[in-house]
């Protein structure tokens, strides 16, 4: 497991090492996510049910994100990386800045939701439809695990080896990128929900290297959906 001792200068920025941890980690996500926006760009027969999310679904999912992120974070303190470096110390002051990340979230959202609205229609926007079936005790621990597990590798991993491996803007791309993808089963809406997210989190991150605000930020946007619909 890693450790919290900085060793930083072992650290080696790896192309096949980011390729194994974001495999591991969204590999699976992601085909899952093509796979439901292609069958439903094709209008696949049984594509357009609505996305029901249950207990079962989540206690599976932090299942997994629970195993995969151990797995990964193994390989990782294999590879020199420590707790340090993924810049996770939590502060009342940072937390507070989460919660300014989520009102700042919501804007973007609801003015590209708008916009967005205005060019393609939000009948095509909200095309995919979701239905919430959550306990408030599953709602309460997948805010913890998820958005720890997405956060940790998309963010705090992710972001300082491909600006390692290249520059800055192109890391805040990747990083968003890759976020968006791993979304794109819900649709039009990732584009107008994902997009904004991935890009905000990235730019708040690289501009303070802190991942707790990100972290309380994601709980809360998690949270409040599965809880209120």
């Amino acid at each position: 497991m890693l450790s919290n001792t900085p060793t930083t200068s072992k650290r080696q920025n790896s192309v096949a090492e980011l390729v194994i941890v974001l495999g591991l980690a969204f590999g699976q996500f992601i085909l899952v996510s093509l796979q439901s926006f292609f069958y439903r760009v094709f209008q696949i027969p049984g594509a357009e049910q609505p996305i029901v999310f249950t207990d079962e679904l989540f206690i599976n999912l932090i299942g997994y994100e629970i195993v995969v992120g151990l797995l990964c974070c193994t390989i990782l303190a294999a590879r020199g990386w420590t707790l340090s470096d993924f810049h996770l110390r939590p502060s009342w002051k940072l937390t507070a800045v989460g919660f300014l990340l989520v009102a700042a979230d919501y804007a973007l959202y609801n003015t590209s939701h708008f916009l967005a609205g205005l060019v393609f229609g939000v009948q095509m926007l909200e095309s995919v439809q979701f239905e919430y079936h959550v306990s408030l005790g599953i709602a309460a621990l997948l805010s913890i695990v998820n958005p720890l597990f997405e956060e940790l590798f998309v963010v705090g991993y992710a972001i300082p080896v491909v600006e390692g491996l290249s520059n800055v803007r192109v890391a805040i791309a990747f990083s968003t990128i890759l976020r968006l993808i791993y979304h794109l089963y819900q649709g039009p809406m990732a584009f107008v929900r994902i997009l904004p997210m991935g890009l905000i989190f990235a730019l708040v991150y690289c501009r303070w290297r802190k991942l707790w605000p990100l972290l309380v930020a994601h709980a809360a946007l998690d949270f409040l959906p599965l809880t209120f619909g």
